[in-house]
């Protein structure tokens, strides 16, 4: 018994070791995949905004913008948000669980291949998840294990961001399962206080939903390995040959990589971006997974139709999105520097999968616009042949060419729900 002791403190104090070495500022990772989409989210009754980014794994402050938000407590029930749930995969291990900190997630993978992705809260910036390589020692179902001093302090947080005013009742315990990890005092629980997934009010715990809990006592047995990664800018390079970027907060102050780190790790791929985009997302870091270049051309960052898209050289955006019953979208090309439309109306739409849904006619007259002037184009959710488009997300290219320079094209996703 003694000497199985002895042998628990020695994988401690190893992996409590290979944690606090591995806090050290970040460089720009370059994975392979996005997860995520462009999703539409019904607002229900009593639902709040904290508590609508906790189920999608989103922040606050990226909804509100969005969705052109200016105060998180007027919402109402029913009304509809375009929420960006893309995001650059960190393939950190083939097997096993990946607790990602800057973005608020834990990931699930096997055989190299991901399987789930949980909402997660982490530490304080006083009492910071650790970072580095850990194991599962055992899962605890004891049902009995008390709570913090810190929940009392939770729950009143809780009850001033309800839209009842009502604290609800203090829980008897933080749920029934534990996973206890390989280093002193870290594990992942469930938290009755939903609101706080997402953020960083834990004792360096590791937190996620009850239910999320359930799936991942089940799955979570001795020696599975769990890596704790701290990336507040990272790039992928799908085999489509685009470019994502992807920029957190720098919570922990273990310092943030610029724009000539992000240029540097993209080596001879650096010319297929657009500088001035990159330099929008580092400024902006939105917490998802934001287009910023194609193979062999610059393309316009993807948002939602809300934002549009941005270039140096223009401003592509939806003024009436998303489409309603009319089934018509107005959309808009503001120029930042003079450029030239090839025809009237330069536009292609794409499906979901990347198939031409929507082709402008080609020739016709050239138009020429200043810097600062706009041009409106409508669209009436139909296909080449007049069929109307079905429900589901699209992407409504534009082509111009800017004064001296190559053509260029702008995407605007759109989502199509009737």
């Amino acid at each position: 018994m003694r000497s199985r002791f002895i042998c628990l403190l020695a994988i401690l104090f190893f992996f409590e070791a290979a944690a606090f070495a591995g806090q050290t500022s970040p460089v720009v990772p370059i994975y392979d995949h996005i997860s995520g989409d462009l999703r539409e989210v019904s607002i229900e009754p009593g639902d709040t905004l904290y508590a609508i980014s906790a189920r999608h794994g989103v922040s606050v402050a990226n909804i509100m913008r969005e969705n052109a938000i200016s105060d998180a407590r007027k919402i109402r029930a029913g009304k509809t948000l375009t929420i960006n749930t893309r995001r650059v995969i960190p393939e950190a291990t083939d097997n096993g669980l990946v607790a990602d900190i800057t973005s608020g997630t834990l990931y699930r993978f096997e055989g190299a291949r991901l399987l789930s992705r949980y909402p997660a809260g982490f530490g304080t910036t006083v009492r910071p998840t650790p970072i580095g390589t850990f194991i599962v020692l055992f899962v605890d179902e004891n049902t009995d294990w008390d709570y913090p001093a810190s929940v009392d302090e939770e729950r009143e947080r809780e009850a001033s961001i309800a839209t009842t005013r009502r604290p609800p009742a203090p829980p008897v315990t933080l749920g029934p399962r534990w996973i206890q990890l390989s280093t002193w005092g870290l594990g992942i629980h469930a938290t009755p206080f939903p609101s706080t997934i997402g953020s960083y009010m834990s004792y360096q715990h590791i937190r996620v939903g009850k239910e999320e809990m359930k799936e991942l006592a089940s799955i979570a047995g001795s020696g599975m390995r769990l890596e704790s990664i701290y990336q507040p800018v990272r790039l992928a390079l799908p085999p489509d040959g685009t470019v994502w970027l992807e920029a957190h907060e720098d919570v922990y102050g273990l310092g943030e990589p610029a724009i000539d780190d992000v240029m540097t790790a993209l080596g001879d791929r650096a010319e297929d971006v657009d500088r001035d985009l990159i330099a929008r997302v580092l400024l902006e870091k939105s917490g998802v997974a934001e287009l910023v270049g194609k193979d062999g051309e610059a393309v316009g960052m993807v948002t939602d139709g809300a934002n549009g898209a941005l270039a140096a050289e223009a401003e592509w955006s939806c003024l009436d999105c998303p489409p309603g019953e009319s089934r018509r979208v107005t959309l808009q090309l503001k120029a930042k520097r003079p450029l030239t439309l090839e025809s009237a109306f330069p536009l292609n739409v794409l499906n979901a999968s990347g198939q031409p849904v929507y082709n402008s006619s080609p020739g016709g007259e050239k138009i020429s616009l200043k810097a600062g002037e706009t041009r409106n184009f409508v669209w009436d959710l139909i296909t080449s042949k007049g069929q109307a488009v079905p429900p589901g997300q699209y992407t409504v290219l534009i082509s111009f060419t800017p004064e001296g320079e190559s053509p260029a094209t702008l995407g605007l996703p759109l989502w199509v729900d009737r």
